[in-house]
């Protein structure tokens, strides 16, 4: 009876290993992305607790006893694909799922897949299979906060800093030592003083994710210190319109005093064409300056710009934003098209008062240094901008073309009245200096992609891109004024300048930028599946990258003296009178009034242009649990530069070929940890404007 029951559990024990010998294995990949490795989908078998997630790789291995099963491929925002499966004994079934946008219908109701690239699971498999040190920040992240634009959000990520609201550090380097990225496409400077993008231009709403690369590979651009930020709008793959409407309340400025010059009636989008600009039968600054003090000319000049010297008080409203956005999905047999068409557009005030000192050497004696000046400032700022996008995706069995475009105009409105005395200068004066200022900026960001997957191991991405941008800042007032320091009068004196200089009188720049650029990606995969395992492919990329930049800046700057011709008495009386009428018509005259000077000369203007030439090749190796990704990258750089400095010419021509190799390798520790480190040289070069 022993050895009955023990032969009956030997049996059954044999059985029942033999049953567990059948193995469903395979990988899983995202369709819309080229077949690439979805890492952590779900694989379960319907009607029981059994079921694994892939790998970092998008592979998974399931055993089961034989028979038949209904295998179910999942992932959150993907289609669930459902499998039948007929399992023999011992028999080991190879099954790969791609898995792409789908839906399902539950009655009425309508679960349609949404973007996936912009989740926060989909940001982590990023960060985890990316060949280099990476930080990222989704969509998803980003809808959980209040952060109206990206320089907003991109501070929730570690070792980011934000400068003046809008600029960012990169551990501790300055924002001009950053590259910038949109939709794969070099984005330009968005400043004309020094190199560095604008963040907060961009609204999150806008925003399918941010990534932030901190080393260096050979298929990205090599100019950079700090890191390169990848910013890439949205896409949609559903119909939706959407209208937002927002009001902020400011303290301490929200329906308090708000102070600003007469403005343009176009104000309210961000644009002066007509009012501030100067007339376009202004003379030219040759004219002027060729011409006599006195003569007709500088009178009928003076007069044709506005008396726009005094302040108009009115209460600051609330901050507000409007915004309509809408998508859609249009299905043409094998060809899909999606659409993404937004439009918003915000008014924001601010008030603040800055008060700051500076101090001379402390000398031998001295328990602490003496007043330089003291001073105190009440600034005024509006600013109201539009931001437009449309995006539109073209999607084939093989291939993939977006075309997105992204345009903002700003105007920014900018009144400061500083208050304070100058110990070196004018111990016996009090000071009270104005600033009036508008800024407007357009700024046109278009790129066009493809991607081309041509087989399973050729795949083809390339893109052209072009920027444009125009900032005009027309009619920047500055003046100054004093009173005696024991005075208890509230009238000022104004202080006219000895000749034309940019502290007190009318200066209008005007600045244009055009860039197109243009870059091709080829990538080779070569698969290592053996009888055995299965292995990560070893992929070769190769490419180019050509941008071309040309930008001319020019300015003017005018002022109204007093000539020694006049009386003392006459200019006391002209100094003294009221801003509303100071610089009115009938004390601009060539005999007893204001004289209009230009202070113009040719080193305030240039003009520059940048040509860069690169190509690279980058293989990624894995080898066990490493992953080694290496590379160089070869970029010829040439700047010219047409500008003057004292009067003489200066032509600049600097070419300059750089070769930049990189490595980055990574190693696996275990599924959930990985160290990885990096080498790379990259290279900074000089803005125009540090040049010029």
């Amino acid at each position: 009876m022993k050895q009955k029951l023990l032969f009956i559990t030997i049996l059954f024990t044999a059985f029942s290993f033999a049953q567990t010998k059948s193995v469903i294995k395979g990988k899983i990949t995202d369709k819309d992305m080229n077949n690439a490795p979805l890492a952590f989908a779900n694989v379960s078998v319907k009607g029981s607790s059994n079921g694994v997630t892939t790998n970092e790789k998008g592979e998974y291995s399931i055993s089961l006893p034989s028979g038949e099963y209904v295998v179910v491929f999942s992932f959150i925002g993907y289609e669930t694909i459902e499998k039948i499966i007929d399992l023999k004994p011992n028999q080991t079934i190879e099954l790969n799922v791609a898995l792409g946008s789908g839906g399902y219908k539950l009655d009425d109701v309508v679960i349609k897949s949404v973007k996936k690239r912009n989740t926060e699971t989909a940001i982590l498999t990023e960060i985890k299979e990316a060949k280099q040190v990476v930080s990222a920040i989704s969509a998803e992240q980003m809808s959980k906060g209040t952060d109206g634009n990206a320089a907003q959000a991109i501070q929730r990520i570690p070792g980011i800093t934000i400068v003046d609201g809008k600029f960012v550090m990169i551990r501790g380097l300055s924002e001009r030592y950053n590259n910038v990225l949109i939709n794969g496409s070099l984005a330009p400077s968005t400043e004309i003083d020094k190199r560095t993008f604008s963040f907060d231009l961009v609204p999150t709403g806008l925003l399918d994710k941010m990534v932030i690369y901190k080393t260096g590979s050979a298929d990205k651009p090599g100019d950079f210190s700090g890191g390169i930020i990848s910013l890439n709008t949205i896409e949609s793959t559903s119909d939706f319109t959407k209208f937002d409407i927002s009001f902020g309340y400011r303290s301490k400025t929200t329906f308090n005093d708000y102070l600003q010059s007469e403005g343009s009636n176009t104000d309210f989008v961000g644009i002066d064409n007509s009012f501030r600009p100067l007339p376009s039968s202004f003379p030219t600054t040759s004219q002027l300056n060729n011409s006599a003090a006195t003569s007709q000319l500088r009178v009928d000049a003076a007069r044709s710009l506005p008396n726009n010297f005094d302040t108009n008080a009115s209460n600051a409203f609330l901050d507000n934003s409007t915004g309509f956005s809408l998508g859609r999905k249009i299905n043409l047999g094998n060809t899909k098209i999606f659409s993404v068409n937004a439009l918003n557009y915000s008014t924001s005030y601010q008030s603040f008062s800055r008060s700051f000192r500076r101090y001379n050497f402390l000398n031998a004696g001295e328990t602490r240094p003496t007043d330089w000046f003291t001073f105190n400032d009440m600034n005024y700022q509006q600013e109201v901008r539009i931001t437009a996008l449309s995006n539109w995706s073209l999607k084939t069995a093989k291939s993939k073309f977006t075309f997105k475009n992204l345009f903002n105009q700003i105007g920014e409105n900018e009144t400061t009245i500083r208050q304070g005395i100058n110990f070196n200068q004018q111990a016996n004066n009090t000071l009270k200096n104005y600033m009036y200022a508008f800024k407007s900026r357009s700024i046109y960001m278009g790129q066009l992609n493809g991607d081309h997957n041509l087989n399973s191991n050729n795949n083809i991405d390339w893109v052209v891109g072009y920027n444009y941008i125009r900032e005009n800042e027309p009619d920047l007032r500055r003046f100054r004024t004093f009173k005696d320091v024991n005075s208890t009068s509230d009238n000022y004196t104004f202080q006219d300048p000895s000749s034309s200089n940019l502290f007190s009188g009318r200066y209008y720049g005007n600045l244009r930028e055009f860039s197109a650029n243009n870059g091709v990606n080829y990538t080779y995969t070569i698969n290592r599946d053996s009888e055995t395992e299965e292995r990560s492919p070893i992929k070769i990329k190769a490419g180019y990258l050509a941008d071309y930049k040309f930008r001319i800046f020019k300015s003017r700057y005018v002022s109204y003296v007093l000539k020694d011709y006049l009386t003392s008495a006459r200019k006391d009386e002209l100094r003294n009178l009221p801003l509303s009428t100071i610089f009115s018509n009938e004390n601009i005259n060539n005999q007893n009034g204001w004289v209009l000077e230009e202070g113009t000369k040719p080193d305030d203007s240039y003009k520059a242009d940048n040509t860069l030439l690169s190509g690279y090749i980058n293989t990624e190796l894995p080898l066990g649990k490493f992953d080694i990704n290496m590379g160089v990258r070869i970029e010829n750089n040439t700047q010219k530069l047409r500008a003057f400095s004292n009067g003489n010419p200066v032509n600049v021509d600097n070419p300059v070929t750089s070769i930049l190799p990189s490595l980055n390798i990574g190693y696996n520790i275990n599924e959930k940890s990985l160290v990885r480190a990096a080498y790379s040289r990259t290279v900074n070069r000089p803005e125009f404007r540090e040049i010029a």
